[in-house]
């Protein structure tokens, strides 16, 4: 092993300064509740937080704090909220395994204007306010093609499955109408299938600026070929 090797974290802030993706959280409303503001419960694996107002409860998932209460009262009504609320467990599923998987976006703040410029090229300075690479724009114009979008998926495995990709890249060859090209396949923190016109500086950046891992050569994050043939036909 090569002590000397430099940590892929500090790679990334030698190159651009960034901040992990925040966590998606959203406020509920139960019917009563005698918890003070700050206070917090566990329900299921979320995170539940009492907020200013008689009724709101902020919820997200965050394994790292440990509730400070517990109200079976006010647990069951957000439960019964939070299991018929598909988009949000969905969305908050694929953000948590986003933030565990370590993906970042640049601190639009602390981007140097060379900075700016390469995110300009490469469309990605949409990306910087969600994560995700739906947002690719350059001059007003898409820069990738969304293949299957995640809050679109309904069943359990297709969530899960799709769960296990966010996060991952690889460089593939797909074949189009008018011939072969070298693209970037990607599935993003919205676990959206995203496919991109490859270059090494869109490479580069997917690594350092947003923590992408590229799965290197052994496997597709996904069957690339068929998800853009499905997409096509649609």
């Amino acid at each position: 092993m090569n002590e000397n090797k430099t940590p892929k974290q500090e790679k990334i802030h030698e190159k651009i300064v960034t901040n992990q993706i925040g966590r998606l959280q959203k406020t509920y409303e139960v019917k009563e509740s005698n918890l003070a503001t700050g206070d917090s419960l566990r329900v299921n694996g979320f995170l539940a937080v009492k907020g200013p107002s008689e009724s709101d409860f902020l919820v997200v998932i965050n394994p790292e704090i440990t509730p400070s209460h517990h109200d079976s009262t006010v647990e069951t009504q957000l439960k019964g909220d939070i299991q018929n609320d598909l988009d949000f467990m969905r969305s908050a599923y694929f953000n948590f395994v986003a933030i565990e998987n370590g993906m970042t976006l640049p601190d639009a703040v602390h981007v140097t204007d060379d900075q700016r410029k390469r995110l300009e090229e490469l469309g990605l300075m949409n990306v910087l306010a969600t994560g995700s690479l739906e947002q690719l724009e350059k001059d007003g114009r898409p820069v990738g093609l969304v293949l299957s979008r995640g809050n679109q998926l309904t069943e359990k495995e297709d969530i899960e499955a799709r769960a296990g990709e966010v996060g991952l890249y690889s460089k593939t060859k797909v074949t189009f109408s008018n011939g072969e090209e070298t693209c970037i396949a990607a599935t993003d923190a919205a676990g959206n299938r995203v496919l991109m016109p490859y270059s090494e500086e869109l490479d580069t950046m997917l690594q350092e600026g947003f923590g992408y891992q590229n799965t290197d050569g052994d496997r597709d994050v996904f069957n690339v070929q068929q998800a853009f043939n499905e997409q096509a036909a649609s």
